[in-house]
């Protein structure tokens, strides 16, 4: 028999200072962070405080998205912040494009929620972000562009036609673009550079090979037009970043 009970009174008792988000302490391939409204990380799980290159979870607090990620990547964190900000609606299934600490690059699943006072009022928001493993990726809802992704990701040295990987994935040319940038935020074109950009950084942080063998070997067609694009991405030449990071 149903017992009269409110879920009210169960919550009320609740301290969410020692209850928040510790189950997710003992995810490993999920990552859960909190975040005030000005972006700032409150608290994370383990396995992103690590997949950061921190050590402890005080280490993240305070910080925001710029600490750990180039500047293209945080604008679209950024932006899908205000949007549960603004809306105080749940933001899920984001597909997002995460560069990790080694400039290494894999596809995410993200949902977003509002944090709420005891006054209803927003201040702040919590996540979930899932790896997608790449062996998983074309079982999510729009496989056949996966395809074109893969060869991307294998080829984004030499030169690639957007015609061609439409019809790699069975859409005509204007079909698989606006169904790419409609999942992923982005254009073929722009993941492509991304890819050449992570892969540059690579480069120039771990080897000593000149700026222009770099821009050749990660597939743009010259120094003058690599350097452009770093630059866009990056907010900083290739030249002063190796320089950074030595």
């Amino acid at each position: 028999m149903k017992r009269n009970y409110k879920k009210e009174e169960f919550f009320a008792q609740l301290d969410p200072a020692k209850n928040q988000g510790l189950l997710f302490d003992y995810t490993p391939n999920l990552l859960y962070f909190i975040k005030n409204t000005e972006s700032e990380f409150i608290t994370a799980n383990p396995a992103l405080i690590q997949k950061l290159g921190l050590q402890m979870k005080s280490d993240i607090t305070g910080t925001n998205d710029y600490d750990y990620f180039p500047h293209y990547i945080v604008e679209r964190f950024l932006a899908d912040d205000q949007l549960v900000f603004e809306t105080g609606k749940n933001l899920k299934n984001r597909m997002e494009l995460i560069t990790h600490i080694d400039y290494s690059v894999d596809w995410h699943l993200t949902h977003k929620i509002p944090i709420l006072s005891y006054e209803g009022k927003i201040i702040g928001l919590q996540g979930i972000t899932l790896f997608i493993e790449p062996a998983n990726i074309k079982a999510l809802p729009y496989p056949q562009i996966y395809e074109a992704i893969d060869f991307i990701r294998n080829n984004y040295m030499e030169k690639i036609n957007i015609p061609d990987l439409g019809k790699m994935s069975g859409l005509s040319t204007s079909s698989f673009e606006r169904q790419f940038k409609s999942h992923f935020q982005m254009t073929p074109l722009k993941y492509i550079r991304r890819m050449r950009i992570n892969k540059a950084c690579d480069l120039l942080e771990s080897t000593s090979k000149p700026v222009s063998e770099i821009a050749l070997e990660v597939g743009f067609c010259d120094q003058s037009y690599f350097t452009s694009e770093f630059r866009k991405s990056m907010k900083i030449s290739p030249s002063k970043f190796r320089k950074k990071k030595i």
